[in-house]
């Protein structure tokens, strides 16, 4: 069955409330509300004018949490302060400091040994081997990605740190 945009959508928000949570419980970091109109559009022109790739499912994620930096997970948000009290970064910035190929690829974000990417030659996100650089796992949408990456990196530990 594939899952739509709705499905990944209410799978991030039900995480986000589990995350908040656990935050609340170990008073250990805090998730960031969710980016405002103008900060996306900020960000859909400064992607556009550099030929990055941005689709409607980042746009969704980051109206719901603009960016995360949690238990080593991080996913850059749209017009992120150089000092943020959450830890994350921009992602004009982070494409412009370590993209060396934008026109293939745009970054999105990082788990300690993961590098999170779009490849626009290939039409897939990708999660590379941050040390190595080998492609590790594809997938075809940023949701599965987030999905992915937020069950293994944050949830997973959650429950294991929850279970007797």
């Amino acid at each position: 069955m594939e899952r739509t945009m709705t499905d990944w959508k209410d799978s991030v928000r039900a995480y986000c409330d589990k995350w908040r949570a656990y935050a609340r419980n170990v008073r250990d970091g805090s998730i960031p509300p969710g980016a405002t109109e103008r900060e996306l559009s900020s960000l859909c022109r400064d992607f556009e004018s550099r030929g990055l790739h941005l689709d409607d499912e980042v746009i969704a994620l980051l109206r719901i949490v603009n960016g995360t930096s949690y238990n080593g997970l991080a996913f850059d948000g749209a017009a992120i302060p150089d000092r943020d009290v959450y830890h994350r970064e921009d992602l004009v910035h982070s494409n412009d400091q370590y993209n060396d190929e934008p026109s293939r690829y745009t970054l999105y974000g990082t788990w300690d040994t993961d590098l999170y990417r779009f490849d626009n030659v290939a039409s897939e996100y990708q999660v590379l081997d941050n040390g190595g650089g080998g492609v590790m796992k594809t997938f075809p949408t940023f949701g599965e990605l987030v999905e992915y990456a937020i069950t293994t990196y944050v949830l997973k530990p959650i429950q294991e740190q929850l279970e007797p």
